[in-house]
Order: structure tokens, then C-alpha cells, then sequence
């Protein structure tokens, strides 16, 4: 924004607009410098490894594609809903890549049932929904006793009930 705010300046000398924007061009060279585009790994973007979800019934179903990467270098954790998926590549003996991906999910998961495997560079997690957030069917019953709200509420007037107008729309 200030290339065009400062135009007036640059109008002077046209060469310094283009030294300004090689100045900012080095920053950002310099905060991203090790993902240089002739470097980067296609398995990777600038968010981490590539990933796909898949949603059934019962389970979020997680894949990352995340190739020379062992095993024992991924780490997996969840609290409040929140998967964070973070590990490193090596180069021989020394860690050439970190990564971390974290995804907030919208249903509450059954943590003690989540299984996770890695095979030929392919992380697969299978995070089960808790029963809660799977939905029910509810049943309509018909009710030949005592009223619906009776059976809810009771028969006495000890529970004071209090009337709603709806509106239509």
C-alpha cells in the first residue's frame, strides 16, 4: 500500500520504488527462506502435508500424505475438539523439515477410540464421533393416561408452567 500512497516520491526517482519493493521482496525471502519454490516438496503446501477428510455416520475419517517421514518422528494429540498433527522429516541423521497441522472439529470425539496408522508416507486417523453428537431418532408416543405434560411434569400445581406465545413467520 505505501507504493501508492508515496507515489509523488517514487515520481522523483523511479528506481527507488523498485529498490523499496526488492527491500520487501528480501524480507519475505528471508521469514519464508527455507521453502524456496525449487525446494518445496509437492506432498507439501506452505500449511503443512497435503490432506483429505472424509465425514460418514460414525466417523471423521483423516489422510496425510507426509513421505519420508518415519513413524516414530509424527506426533498426534487432541484435546477440546482441537487435532494437532506435527512431526518432522530427516535428511540422513538431522531434521531437515518440521510441519504442524491443527483442525478444530465440529463434533465432540470418543478420544479413547481414535486409531491412527502410517504406511508408505500415508497417515490415516479414524476419529469416532461420541454418541452425542451422532444424533437419535426420537420415537412419538401416544399417551391414552394422563396428559403428556402431566407425565413430564407431574400432576400437582407445585410446578408453575408459564405460556409462550409463538410467532409465524
Amino acid at each position: 500500500m505505501r507504493y501508492l500512497t508515496n507515489t509523488n516520491r517514487f515520481l522523483k526517482d523511479p528506481f527507488q520504488l523498485l529498490e523499496s519493493f526488492e527491500k520487501d521482496l528480501n524480507t519475505m525471502n528471508r521469514l519464508f527462506g527455507e521453502m524456496e519454490s525449487a525446494k518445496l516438496d509437492p506432498s507439501f503446501s506452505l500449511q503443512g502435508p497435503h490432506c483429505r477428510w472424509k465425514e460418514t455416520e460414525d466417523f471423521f475419517l483423516v489422510e496425510l500424505e507426509i513421505p519420508g517421514t518415519k513413524k516414530e518422528d509424527i506426533e498426534l494429540h487432541i484435546k477440546n475438539s482441537l487435532l494437532s498433527i506435527s512431526g518432522q522429516r530427516r535428511k540422513g541423521t538431522e531434521f531437515e523439515e518440521k510441519f504442524q497441522r491443527s483442525f478444530s472439529l465440529p463434533y465432540p470425539i470418543n478420544e479413547p477410540e481414535i486409531q491412527a496408522q502410517y504406511e508408505d508416507g500415508i497417515l490415516q486417523i479414524a476419529l469416532p464421533k461420541a454418541e452425542e453428537s451422532k444424533g437419535r431418532k426420537i420415537e412419538i408416543e401416544n399417551s391414552k393416561d394422563s396428559g403428556f405434560w402431566t407425565k413430564l411434569l407431574g400432576s400437582g400445581s407445585e410446578k408453575e408452567t408459564k405460556e409462550i406465545p409463538i410467532s409465524k413467520h
